[in-house]
C-alpha cells in the first residue's frame, strides 16, 4: 500500500491547524500475520462441554490412525457351574438343562454417549459363551440381536437359530456369533436375546468342572465401534483461543473488516454466536465488538471444507487494540452435507493461511 503526501505553503492547509488527522482507506486491503491458530481439534472442542466433557475423556479411545472408538464387554447370564451340578437330580446320567430365555443389554458404553445424541458406526458385536467344564456341550437357542433408536424404537433386528452347537471346551471364551451391523445404520445396539436356551450336559458333570473359584457358564457379548454425530446431535459450547497474535494496533483502527477462510475437517457446522476480545491476562475487552451468527461448514479428513469469513471488528472507545486471545461462543451441530462420519484426532478447525486481510473502510491515524 502507497500513501501520498503534498507538500504546500498556505496555512489554511497547513494540517497541524485544522484538519482532522484521519485517514479513511475505502476500498484499500492490508494483510496482517497472525500466530498460530488451530487446529481446534474434535477432542479438545467436545472435552471443553461440561455436558459431555467426561464422557468424551473416559470412554473415547483411539486407534492407531486417529479414529476414536467405544469398546464394551457385557454378561447377558451367568451360573455357577457347581450350583448347577448340586441341582441335577441323577448325576450319572447326561443332563439336558432348560435355562429358558435370558435377554440384557449391551454396548454399554456406547449407551452413555447416545444420551448426547451421539450415533455409531462399523458397529461389530461378538457374542460368546464360556464353558466351564472339560467336556464338550451342546447348546441350542434362538438368538436375536436389537438396535434401537434414541428413542428406544427398534430400527434393527436380527436372528440366529443355533440348533445342536457343539460348544468345545475351551480356557476362554467361545464366539458362537459374530456381526458386523450395516454401514449406514447409526443406531447402536441395545439388546441381545438368548430365546429357549439349553445346553445338553454330559454325565458326572462335577466331576469334569475346571477348578476355580468362579467356575460359571458365562453368555455374553463384545461391541465394538466409532462414535459418529447423528442428525440431532447438536450443542452450545464456549471456548477460548490464547495463543492469538493479530496486530491491529499500530494502525489506530476504529473499525475495520477481517477477512480469512477456515478450514474445518469437523463433522459439524459451527455457528459462531459471539466473540469477546481478550488481553494477554485473559480479561475481556468490553469497548470492541465482532459481527456475530457466523456460519461454519463441516468438512472431514481428505475433504476439507474451506469457509470464506468477515468479521466486522469495531471499537467503541478509542481504537481496535491488538487481538491477542478471544473467547468464542459456539454452536455445534451435526452438518447434512457430511453426514455420519467416524470421529478422528485428526479432524480439526484451524485457519488456512498465516495471515488476516484488513479492508472495507480502514481508517488510520484516528485521534
Amino acid at each position: 500500500m502507497l500513501l501520498l503526501s503534498v507538500s504546500c505553503t498556505r496555512s489554511e492547509y497547513d494540517p497541524s491547524n485544522r484538519i482532522n488527522k484521519e485517514m479513511t482507506l475505502f476500498g484499500e486491503e492490508i494483510y496482517v500475520p497472525v500466530g498460530q491458530v488451530g487446529p481446534v481439534t474434535v477432542k479438545s472442542l467436545l472435552s471443553s462441554s461440561k455436558t459431555i466433557g467426561d464422557l468424551v475423556n473416559t470412554l473415547l479411545k483411539e486407534e492407531s490412525d486417529g479414529t476414536f472408538y467405544v469398546e464394551s464387554d457385557d454378561a447377558i447370564y451367568a451360573y455357577n457351574a457347581y450350583r448347577q451340578a448340586l441341582e441335577i437330580p441323577d448325576s450319572s446320567q447326561p443332563y439336558h438343562w432348560d435355562i429358558g430365555s435370558q435377554s440384557g443389554s449391551v454396548a454399554s458404553t456406547a449407551s452413555l454417549l447416545r444420551m448426547v445424541n451421539m450415533g455409531f458406526v462399523n458397529q461389530h458385536l461378538t457374542l460368546y459363551v464360556l464353558n466351564p467344564i472339560t467336556a464338550s456341550l451342546v447348546l441350542n437357542t434362538d438368538i436375536w440381536v436389537r438396535c434401537t433408536n434414541s428413542a428406544y424404537v427398534e430400527t434393527y433386528s436380527k436372528e440366529f437359530k443355533m440348533e445342536d452347537y457343539n460348544l468345545k471346551s475351551s480356557y476362554s471364551e467361545i464366539p458362537i456369533v459374530k456381526l458386523d451391523l450395516p454401514a449406514d445404520l447409526t443406531d447402536m445396539v441395545s439388546r441381545v436375546e438368548f430365546n429357549d436356551l439349553t445346553l445338553d450336559l454330559p454325565a458326572k458333570v462335577g466331576d469334569k468342572i475346571r477348578t476355580s473359584d468362579d467356575a460359571k457358564y458365562s453368555f455374553g457379548a463384545q461391541y465394538k465401534a466409532n462414535p459418529a454425530p447423528t442428525e440431532n446431535f447438536s450443542f452450545a459450547q464456549a471456548f477460548s483461543l490464547s495463543n492469538l497474535n493479530v496486530p491491529l494496533g499500530k494502525f489506530k483502527l476504529h473499525k475495520c473488516v477481517l477477512s480469512f477462510d477456515l478450514e474445518n475437517t469437523l463433522p459439524f457446522d459451527v455457528t459462531v454466536r459471539s466473540i469477546k476480545l481478550m488481553n494477554k491476562k485473559g480479561d475481556y475487552i468490553t469497548d470492541v465488538v465482532f459481527s456475530s451468527d457466523i456460519k461454519i461448514m463441516g468438512g472431514k479428513p481428505g475433504a476439507p471444507a474451506v469457509t470464506p469469513v468477515e468479521l466486522q471488528v469495531e471499537a467503541l472507545e478509542g481504537t481496535i487494540p491488538d487481538i491477542e486471545g478471544v473467547a468464542v461462543d459456539v454452536k455445534i451441530a451435526y452438518s447434512p452435507s457430511v453426514g455420519a462420519v467416524p470421529l478422528s484426532s485428526a479432524m480439526g478447525l484451524s485457519l488456512k493461511s498465516a495471515s488476516v486481510k484488513l479492508h472495507g473502510g480502514i481508517t488510520l491515524f484516528g485521534k
